[in-house]
């Protein structure tokens, strides 16, 4: 499933990324049928809300470290920080829920892992092509736009 996402005038707010990575965790229109359609949407909810805060941080702290230090922009995305205790926090959101069993396979939790770090790593570079564009006098970051938009 491809998406994009677009909001205009800067990155894209925490909520909308943390919905959007919801839905490529908890596919509701491959998985679910009939009867649990509602309550599917409110388990993909309830995973849109835990990984809000998170977002937040990790967005916050890209910005943060932007700011101190100019180079940064160059440092290898981080998304290992985060990424296992949301798995556990998916899995235990999931308990007494029909995708209980679901999220506890280890597969399901390896192609969770991925998408969440991709879309950990997809913010934190969005981020840092954000900052090169209102810094326009800082040769690091016009480097850094360069390599990845060809500017």
């Amino acid at each position: 499933m491809a998406r994009i996402l677009v909001t205009n005038g800067g990155p894209h707010p925490p909520e909308k990324w943390a919905i959007a990575t919801a839905e490529r965790i908890f596919d509701i229109e491959q998985s679910v049928a009939g009867d649990r359609f509602i309550q599917a949407q409110k388990f993909q909810l309830s995973i849109a809300e835990l990984l809000m805060p998170y977002q937040e941080t990790i967005q916050t702290a890209e910005r943060s470290k932007l700011a101190e230090n100019a180079e940064h922009i160059m440092s290898p995305h981080d998304a290992d920080t985060h990424v296992e205790k949301i798995i556990n926090d998916i899995v235990a959101t999931a308990k007494g829920t029909p995708w209980q069993a679901h999220f506890a396979r280890e597969d399901v939790q390896r192609v969770a892992r991925e998408v969440i770090g991709g879309h950990i790593k997809n913010s934190q570079h969005i981020e840092r092509l954000w900052h090169a564009d209102n810094n326009p006098d800082c040769a690091i970051s016009q480097s850094y736009k360069a390599i990845y938009q060809g500017a």
